[in-house]
Order: C-alpha cells, then structure tokens, then sequence
C-alpha cells in the first residue's frame, strides 16, 4: 500500500530438496526488497535482492554414458576406503586420497554462491519537456563451483627435477607432509575450487528531451568492476568432507620446513617460501567501462516513426596474475567501439504495423584469456591465449498485427559477426583439478539468419493458446585452430569447419502454450520442442531433438480475513516422463579422429550434456495481504 507517497514490499523465500539424481540436496535463501517515494513525476527507488545459495551439481553425461542401458547420472555416495586406509609399496606405507573415484563424490560436487543487489532506479521532471532517469547500482557475488585437487609429497629434497612434488605457480615445492605418516610418499586430496568475488558499482543516467515530433535522449554508463579469482587448498575433514563449501576458513599454508624453488628456466634455485594461503589461481581484474549514447525518435507522421541512435564504448581492464613467478604477471587491454543503429516503423492502420531495423554490437573478450595458468600435479604451463572483440551487425524485418481476437508478430533476421564468441565448460586438465571451467573460443566470421513468429489469442471463454517458433540457419566462415583453450592435438594445423553449423543452436525451436482463468480456476498447459543441435564445431556429434510437457492446475480463493486472494497451485514438471538430453555442457572442437587442414591427424574428445529430469511436481501457496 500507499502511506504518503511511500510504497515498499518485503519478501523472504526458503528452498530445500534433494537432488533429482543421486545423493545431494539443494538449499536456497533469497530476500526482496523495494521501496518507493514519490509521484509518476518525480520518484526515488530502492531496491535491494539477496540470494545464499549451496546446491548440488549434477553429472554431465557424455553421449556413450547416456545411451547405456540403465544409465544412472549420479556422483559416488560414499568414499572408497582406500581414501582413508594407507596402503603398502615395495614395504613403504603411503595414502594415495585420488584413486577409486575419489574426485566424483558427491560433497565435492556443489556450486555454493551468494550474491547481493542494490539499485536506486529513479525518475525526476526537470521541466514540462525534459526528464531525467539514474540508475545507480551496485552488484556483489561470492562463490564457487566446487572441485577437488590431490597434491603428492616428494622426500627426496635433492631431486628438484622430479614430477612427484608439487607446483604453486610457476615455483616448485618440496619437502611439505601432508599425510601424517612416516616419510614423504603420500597424496592428500583438498577442497580446490575455484572462487570469485565480485564488485560492480555504476550508474546509468538518462536525459529525455520531448520536441514536439522528436523525442531525444543523451546519457552516459559508466562501472568499475573488481573481479577477484582464487583457488585455496583447503584440508578436508576427518570422513572426506567439506567443512566450508565456501572455502573462506582452514585455507593451506605452506610450513616451515617447506623448500621452495624458481623455475627450471632460471636455475631451479632454491628462494624463501611465501607466507600467504597456497593458490591454484590468483588473479585479480580491474575492468573501467564508459559509454555514451545519443538517440532520437522522430514521428514523422501519424503513421511513420524513425528511431537512431549511436553509443560510443570504452573499456580499459587491468589484470595481475599473483602466482608465484607467472610468466605474465601484468597485462592490460583497451578497446573502443563505435555502436550506431536504426529502427522504422510504419502503421498501416490500428491493427497492422511493419517495421525493419539494423544493429550493432561489441564484446570484449573474457579476462581469462589473458591470464596464464599452472598445473598444480606437474606446473605445466599455459599460455594468455588473447581474443580480439566480438562485432556483430544484426538486420531484421517484420511485421506485427494486434486485433481484437488475437496478436501475431513474424520477422526474418540475418546478422554477421566477426570474432564471434562462444562459452563452453571443459575439464580444468591444466591445474590437475577435476572440476570444469569455463573456456571462451574464437569461432571466426559467422552467419546467422531465420525466422521468428508468434501468435496469440484474446482471452476466449476464459482460454487462451499461444503458439511461438524459430527457424535458425547458422554457417562458421573460417576454418578453427586445432589447439587453443580447448587443445585438441597440432596447435600448428586446422579443423576444417568452415560451412559447418555453430553447435548449441538447434535449427528449430517451438512453444505452444494454453492457459485457463475464471478468476477462481485456473490451468495451463505448455509444449516446447527444441530440435536437434550439434555439440562439436566439426558436426561430428549431434544431439537430438528433445520435447516437453509441462501443466499446472490452482485455485485462487475470494479474500479471507487479513488474507487477500490467497491461492494454491500443483506444477508439473515433464509430464511424460521423458529421458532425454537437454543441453549441450562442454562443447568440443571435434569428437573423432579429424584430419586436419594441414594433413595432421587432430584427435578428438567427447562432448559432455545435461540431463533432463524426470517427472516431477511442486504445490505452491500464496497470498496478499
């Protein structure tokens, strides 16, 4: 409600449940809140959304796993009593926590995160003719993806060339007993995600100018955002568990009797230890964004409306890698970009509006293409791997019709981008983790057209349907290094993907949708289809069309008491029951054996996917009050 021009909601919500596959729960705390003083004129805004979040992952199947006969996606329940049991070699006790499925138990396996936003949307009138609108605003996130790291010992203080110790960076370690038994020969398994916190403050401020015919705006987006990614070791508990899933207390330090080392390249000679936690990464980002953009709409008449617009980007990032004796410890990147686009429109009568319109667009590449990295099991090395920006060019041309019975909207669209991006997950090898990470590959030149429609109907006896589709043709124009990020044999040689598709884009996608309301009763029913796509840049591994079902059935009470319209609801997921794939995980250059453009024999690794969930339901309450 309304108290002298101030409004404001609060909300609380609690989530626990078990994981749908195998062991596991999932737990959720999330709190809104908004508040608002003031007229349609002139109002202040706050709002404010916090979220505490430790859920379980799931096994990302590969397509061999899946088509198993009996398959079950689930991480090992328990620990193999070789983890906690020492073992004997040649007359030497060690414990060796990496063997038997140690990296697949299920408490290693967890995404916990918590995250906070604060915003101050706000609308001022500064005269009859100009408005002004800022959005200051303020974004925190904390977590991780879980993961687990096994670190061996070395007793031989002489032997700096041995593969068996273990690497903090760039630097060698010796000499450290991490498993309480006689000697140095054991290997222990840590807690080793790998964290993010981030800080991202900026402000949005808008100017609107109403002249007659013409509707200008100016204005400016500036943020600085802090981006800070570790990797601590942190010593698990006494049955193999995670005392902090978050990973902020008991983190490993080196001790005093610890024998540090440069590298190789320098010498191997031996230097004082640092004193800080040990880190399989440390990275901090520092990234300055500032945009300006002007635009006008102009209505040229009652029936034709032409809009312009152009922003102009800078962004400056800094990154310092802080791993010990890190080949590129300080790198920075600057990139610019000129941003126009354009809009038409014509009203054909109160029913039929047509309208085309061209775009651009811009991105940077990701910080950690430009960080290096180490093995933590053997200090292997790789290499800044930098990107040049992503530019897109987007054309569309439609038409929409909004009638008494029903609305439809159809559009074709074609766009070209150059550098174009894409983000994938794929096994963190280079750290000796078994975790994944996110990895960022430079397609080339791509081509992307289709078409989108929709049709909707008026409410109708109380139903309503909705049927929604995409049509989606995409062709990569330039052949991929056979290495990179992904490194998938010769560095030196080529895939030949050019006239291939981009794999996670299904050509065909479809909604149908209806729904019921009396204002007491109300259903809904949803189909969506999604065809199939392919899962390798060389599509030479697909995965298949997939579709689902999803219903809903509730009742919605006249007000009783303090409670207005209070209403329950049953939701059900795949009604079907339907096992299926859903989405590809860990996109891969190619799948098999692949003969390169320079006649190298380029070897391939399987894609991985997400499974879908069977069949399940949530009843919901609610009420106003």
């Amino acid at each position: 409600g309304e108290v002298n021009k101030f409004s404001a909601y609060l909300s609380y919500s609690n989530l626990m449940k078990d994981n749908w596959a195998g062991p596991g729960t999932d737990n959720r705390s999330h709190v809104d809140f908004k508040a608002k003083w003031g007229d349609k004129d002139n109002a202040i805004r706050f709002a404010a959304i916090y979220n505490y979040a430790v859920n379980g992952n799931y096994v990302a199947p590969k397509l061999s796993d899946f088509n198993t006969t009996g398959y079950n996606p689930a991480w090992n329940p328990t620990l193999a009593s070789t983890f906690f049991n020492a073992q004997t070699k040649n007359g030497v006790s060690y414990i060796d926590q990496s063997a038997n499925g140690t990296a697949n138990y299920y408490k290693y396996r967890i995404n916990p995160f918590q995250n906070l936003i604060l915003s101050a949307p706000s609308n001022f009138k500064v005269s009859e003719n100009v408005k002004f609108d800022t959005v200051p605003y303020f974004w925190y996130g904390y977590g991780n993806g879980g993961s687990i790291t096994s670190l061996s010992e070395q007793n031989d203080q002489t032997a700096k060339t041995l593969p068996t110790a273990f690497y903090w960076g760039n630097m060698k370690v010796q000499n450290v007993d991490l498993g309480g038994l006689k000697g140095l020969n054991d290997k222990i398994a840590f807690y080793n995600p790998s964290i993010t916190e981030t800080y991202r403050p900026g402000v949005i401020n808008k100017f609107t100018f109403n002249l007659g015919d013409h509707q200008l705006v100016a204005g400016n987006w500036f943020e600085f955002a802090r981006h800070r990614q570790t990797a601590p070791y942190v010593p698990l508990t006494a049955d193999g568990g995670v005392e902090d899933p978050f990973a902020g207390n008991n983190q490993f330090r080196l001790p005093a009797t610890a024998l540090c080392y440069t590298p190789a390249s320098t010498g191997a000679n031996q230097v004082t230890c640092p004193t800080g936690p040990m880190q399989r990464r440390d990275q901090l980002t520092q990234t300055t964004t500032n945009a300006v953009f002007v635009g006008d709409t102009w209505k040229i008449d009652k029936s034709w409306t032409l809009d312009l617009g152009v922003k102009q980007l800078w962004v400056h990032r800094e990154m310092d890698n802080y791993l010990p004796f890190a080949a590129d410890p300080n790198q920075t990147l600057d990139d610019t970009a000129t941003l126009p686009q354009a809009a038409i429109s014509y009203k054909m009568d109160k029913e039929n509006k047509v309208f085309a319109s061209v775009g651009t667009t811009f991105r940077s590449a990701p910080n950690f293409t430009q960080i290096s990295s180490y093995s933590a099991t053997s200090g292997a090395y790789t290499p800044i791997n930098p990107l040049p920006p992503e530019r897109g060019t987007v054309f569309e041309v439609g038409h929409r019709y909004q009638g008494k019975l029903f609305s439809t909207s159809l559009s074709v669209f074609n766009g070209y981008f150059e550098n174009f991006q894409q983000s994938t997950n794929v096994i963190d090898t280079r750290s000796g983790s078994t975790g994944t990470v996110s990895e960022t590959v430079n397609v080339g030149r791509l081509v992307n057209y289709g078409i989108n429609g929709e049709i909707g109907t008026r409410p109708m006896y109380n139903f309503r349907t909705y049927i929604g589709f995409e049509l989606l043709q995409t062709r990569m124009l330039d052949n991929m290094q056979a290495g990179g990020k992904l490194g998938n044999g010769n560095i030196n040689d080529f895939l030949p993907t050019a006239g291939k598709q981009l794999p996670g884009a299904p050509n065909v996608s479809l909604g149908v949708g209806l729904d019921y309301d009396d204002g007491h009763w109300f259903a809904n029913a949803q189909y969506k289809y999604i065809g199939a796509q392919f899962s390798t840049y060389m599509n030479d591994e697909v995965m298949q069309s997939f579709g689902r079902v999803d219903a809903g059935l509730g009742y919605r009470f006249s007000d009783v008491g303090y409670m207005k319209k209070p209403e329950i609801k049953l939701n059900l997921f795949n009604l079907t029951n339907a096992r299926q794939l859903v989405g590809v995980n860990g996109l891969q250059t190619n799948a098999q054996t692949t003969t390169g453009t320079g006649g190298s024999s380029i070897s391939g690794n399987a894609p991985t996917y997400y499974m879908g969930q069977g069949i399940s339901g949530l009843v919901t309450f609610s009420t106003g009050f």
